[in-house]
Formats: C-alpha cells, sequence, structure tokens
C-alpha cells in the first residue's frame, strides 16, 4: 500500500452517522483531518496488533479441529516457519507461569499448544501444590507488581452509596492492624514475614489452586525488625501453575490477571478497607524456598468463619436480620463501584462478629476474595453477573439455612440501572421454586 493512500486512509474520520428518510439508505459522514506522515502507519501497526490481542479469551484443553474457525482468531498471523519453536526441554526448564507462553500463539497454533498442554498436565499432577509451609520466611519485593505490571484502568470511578448506606460501614469501622506500620512497609524496598499457618477454613491442602492464603506476620523491613508482637496479616499467593483449563468455559488467564484484577477493587473501593472489605497492604514480588518467585498480597486477617449453614443457624434471629442486611448493603457498594463478582461462593463472605459499642450490629459481612471481580474498561462494555441473586443465593445455601422470603425482603429492589431480571441457573441448581423469591424483588420470571 502506497504511502499517499495510507494517509488517505487513515486521515478520514467518521464524525455522525443518520438515516436519510428520503432514500432509507444510512450514510456516514467524514472530514478530512490533515496528519503527520508517521502517525497513519502507527494506526495501522496498532490495528493489526489489536486484534489478535483482543480475540476470544477462551481456549480449548482438547484441540478439535472442526472448531479451527474459533481457534485461528482473527488479525495478521506470521509464516508458520518464521515463529519461533522451543524444545520441550527448554519449556519444561526455563517456564514456570502462565505469563511466559504466547497465548495469541497458543490460541492459533496447534503445534505451540502441544508444547504447552503437556507443560500443563505435569504441572498440575505431578508438581505440589506448597508453595510455603509453616515456619517459611519469605523476602518480598515491596510493591514490585505495580513496577514490573500495568495497572487496571476501569472505566467508571466509584460512586458513593446512599448517606445510610455509608453510615452503616462507618459504624462497622475495625482499627489498622498495621497503624503507622503500613507506612513503613510501603515506603520500604523489602521486607519479610514468616508463615504461620493456612487459615484453620482452607481448603483441602492438597487440592490445586491458583491462588493460597497464609496467616503470616512481619518480621523486617529493609534489615529493621519488627517486635515481636507485630500483628498478624493474610497473604495470598497466586500461582497459575494449578490453575485449571478443563473445559470450553475457561477461560485463559495469568498470575498478573489475578493480582491485577484484586488490586483493582482495593483500590477503588479503598474508603470501604477496614469494613466492607479487608485493609490491603499492596501486592509484592516474593522470594519461595523451593518455587519460582510468586505475586502475592498482603491483607488484613480476619479470624472469623465464613458463611456456612452451621454458623448462620447459630445465630439469633435479629443477628441474622442484621447479616442480610449488611450483604445487600455490600452488593450495593459493588454495584455503584461498577464491581462485579464473577464466582459467587459463600467462601468469599466473612461473618464478623463484634461486641464494641451499642450501635454497632453484633453480625455482619466482610467480602474477600476478588480475583474473579471484573470491573467495565470501556464506555461500550458492562461486564457484569447477577450479583444480586447470586449473592443471595450464597447466603440462602442450597438448604435454605436463611428463609428465601426473607433474604428477598430485606434484600429489596434492584438498582435502578442493573439489567438483569432472572437467573435461571439457579432454580434448577436448587430444585425449589424460587417464584416467592423474585416476585418480592418486583422482578419478572422469565421460564425457559
Amino acid at each position: 500500500m502506497s504511502g499517499s493512500l495510507i494517509q488517505t486512509l487513515a486521515s478520514l474520520v467518521a464524525t455522525s452517522r443518520m438515516l436519510s428518510l428520503e432514500s432509507g439508505t444510512r450514510k456516514i459522514i467524514c472530514s478530512h483531518m490533515p496528519i503527520s506522515d508517521l502517525i497513519p502507519a502507527r494506526i495501522l501497526l496498532a490495528c493489526f496488533l489489536l486484534f489478535p490481542l483482543l480475540a476470544m479469551r477462551y481456549i480449548f484443553w482438547t484441540w478439535n479441529n472442526d472448531d479451527v474457525d474459533e481457534m485461528e482468531g482473527i488479525g495478521p498471523l506470521l509464516p508458520p516457519t518464521s515463529i519461533p519453536f522451543l524444545p520441550d526441554s527448554v519449556i519444561f526448564t526455563r517456564y514456570c507461569r502462565h505469563s511466559d507462553f504466547d497465548y495469541p500463539l497458543l490460541y492459533r497454533s496447534k503445534s505451540h499448544w502441544d508444547q504447552f498442554r503437556p507443560w500443563k498436565e505435569h504441572m498440575l499432577t505431578v508438581v505440589k501444590p506448597h508453595s510455603a509451609r509453616a515456619g517459611d520466611v519469605l523476602l518480598g519485593m515491596t510493591n514490585r507488581f505495580a513496577q514490573m505490571n500495568p495497572l487496571l484502568q476501569p472505566y467508571y470511578p466509584a460512586v458513593l452509596p446512599l448517606k445510610s448506606t455509608m453510615e452503616t460501614f462507618e459504624k462497622n469501622q475495625r482499627p489498622d492492624p498495621l497503624c503507622q506500620s503500613s507506612l513503613r512497609l510501603s515506603r520500604s524496598s523489602s521486607f519479610t514475614i514468616r508463615i504461620l499457618r493456612e487459615p484453620t477454613e482452607s481448603p483441602d491442602p492438597e487440592k490445586s489452586r491458583p491462588g493460597r492464603t497464609y496467616v503470616c506476620q512481619l518480621l523486617s523491613t529493609d534489615n529493621g525488625l519488627f517486635p515481636n508482637g507485630a500483628p498478624l496479616l493474610c497473604l495470598k499467593l497466586f500461582d497459575d501453575r494449578f490453575l485449571q483449563l478443563e473445559s470450553y468455559s475457561q477461560q485463559w488467564c495469568t498470575a498478573e490477571d489475578l493480582v491485577r484484577w484484586e488490586i483493582a477493587v482495593y483500590t477503588k473501593l479503598d474508603f470501604m478497607q477496614g469494613s466492607l472489605i479487608p485493609y490491603f497492604y499492596g501486592a509484592h514480588l516474593f522470594t519461595m524456598p523451593s518455587d519460582p518467585p510468586l505475586y502475592g498480597i498482603l491483607m488484613e486477617y480476619i479470624d472469623m468463619p465464613t458463611v456456612s449453614s452451621e454458623q448462620i443457624k447459630a445465630l439469633l434471629e435479629d443477628e441474622q436480620l442484621q447479616l442480610i442486611q449488611s450483604a445487600r448493603d455490600g452488593i450495593r457498594v459493588f454495584q455503584y463501584a461498577d464491581i462485579s463478582q464473577h464466582d459467587w461462593h459463600r467462601g468469599q463472605i466473612l461473618m464478623y462478629h463484634t461486641t464494641n459499642g451499642r450501635n454497632k450490629p453484633s453480625v455482619y459481612c466482610v467480602f474477600v476474595d476478588f480475583a474473579s471481580c471484573r470491573q467495565s474498561t470501556a464506555a461500550r462494555e458492562h461486564d457484569t453477573r447477577d450479583d444480586l441473586i447470586e449473592s443471595a443465593y450464597s447466603l440462602i445455601g442450597p438448604d435454605d439455612a436463611l428463609s428465601p422470603e426473607l433474604v428477598a425482603q430485606i434484600y429489596g429492589h434492584r438498582e435502578l440501572w442493573d439489567r438483569w431480571s432472572t437467573n435461571p441457573y439457579y432454580e434448577d441448581l436448587h430444585h425449589r421454586p424460587v417464584k416467592p423469591f423474585y416476585s418480592v424483588l418486583g422482578l419478572k420470571q422469565d421460564r425457559h
């Protein structure tokens, strides 16, 4: 393509679209904008790079030739002979995380995918899923994640919810366990922590999963020791070697993606730290005893149980009401902040018991685990799940530990902009009619 033609095409900018009433045809009205000789080439190069990078992030565990159109993605592809192909021995000895692989290349090259799959199977079946154990001392490079990786840039800023909602969380404000030490930590270049244990309610310790949490204690920052009574913290390490890729519906992601999504929530909801969500102390790079370095986040450690049927049934009626109301207030905050949780489950909701002051509720929810939370990054994007219904069923549980009618009564109507009307999936999942729940919420029930 000649330079003059590139210049002409790239400088045509669509300004509006209108419908001609006389002919019924659509017209594009364009204006010609003079631009430098270099900009058109940059625009075209950016487009060629953008298209393949924005291809579907869904990955097939088994390569199916019938799906080749889906697998090839879009955008230009280099001839196979020009694509670097490393020996398997190099892949197995040097590659230790998803980001070591070229995802667009995996998506379109079967030979490269055939290298990735045995590596992944080896990680899931042979490598032990223990990155750290009790007694290990880890060296953390302070805020190294933000220094080495771009952060998520949400399109919409957080909007403060209703004043009554904010007042509720202000009453639930917990003291910062690190106090002034959090500033000392953030200004350091490195620090050390000692792993004490995994949380008592941690899932099967032998099960592979990309994120593992530990109870830990700060030992030092830049060789300056902390006192023996330093508060306990929660460390969450991310290791995508153990991220399951079992089906078409499993999206490809990296440990960096998981950390980035966590940071985005804690950053946008910084005014809710210490009440609705834990205090957040940054994302760091940790040197592991026998594994490659891992990214991890430090948070307030909250020694409270997660929502369970046994815990809920042990609550007094008034405490159940408080729990439901605090959950609804939390969902309202997420809605106002354009934050949507994509894998609701009971392990993400802590039941915080307190007796501090008459005006404080004795039980309220603290939300954790935001690695699957999404936010809109463009005006045309509305990346949400049915947070209202899914959070409600996380509270209700499969055995109706909480009355669906009671939850519906306290949850009330949706936010006006919420696009969801029903979720038949949960009706089938729990094998019970949910019409009372939907009718109380004033929602339309679509049965398919």
